[in-house]
């Protein structure tokens, strides 16, 4: 009878607990809103300018994707804006069903295990090193194999990467020895 009693209060008290944090994630949910058009600082309005009009009816969760986007922009060098200015043109020429793809390629990367995901980034940044005419080649290749091709290919290139990396050889280093420093004795 005792376990029972315990049991039940333990159940009793867990369950308020748990209203007690559904209702506080409720009220904080409810009680946030992305301030109006009049409480923006000056450089946030200026950069959402083309929102002025509409802003005070748009729903709080677009105002803070706007304002997240428009402090993001704020702090960046004018190379970074000259970059994301190209990237913008180059995402908006594209069909929705492109968009659709990169979107669906984006969504599984960050489902990859970190590890993956840096081979993936690797694999990247070794193909933007190579020069345009060898990118091509590569692109024309890769496409006309079949799936199962193109993943032999990538453990190839991958076993490959990795046999470099331990073939290299560490930088010298420095074996002369460094100057006798004359020892602090003021505060002796």
């Amino acid at each position: 009878m005792n376990k029972t009693k315990l049991t039940k209060n333990s159940l009793i008290f867990r369950l308020g607990c748990l209203l007690l944090l559904l209702s506080s994630l409720l009220f904080a949910s409810a009680s946030y809103a992305a301030p109006d058009w009049a409480d923006l600082e000056a450089a946030d309005q200026k950069v959402l300018k083309r929102h002025a009009d509409t802003w005070d009816e748009m729903s709080d969760e677009r105002r803070d994707y706007l304002l997240n986007g428009a402090r993001r922009w704020i702090k960046m060098s004018p190379q970074q804006r000259r970059v994301a200015k190209k990237r913008f043109r180059q995402w908006k020429s594209l069909t929705d069903e492109q968009r659709t793809r990169i979107r669906e390629r984006y969504r599984r990367f960050r489902t990859l295990e970190p590890e993956q995901q840096e081979k993936l980034k690797e694999n990247f940044r070794d193909f933007k090193s190579k020069s345009l005419e060898e990118r091509r080649k590569l692109r024309e290749e890769f496409q006309k194999m079949s799936p199962v091709e193109r993943r032999a290919k990538i453990r190839e290139l991958q076993r490959r990467r990795q046999l470099d990396r331990r073939h290299r050889r560490p930088p010298p280093r420095d074996t002369r020895k460094p100057p006798d420093r004359p020892r602090d004795t003021a505060g002796r």
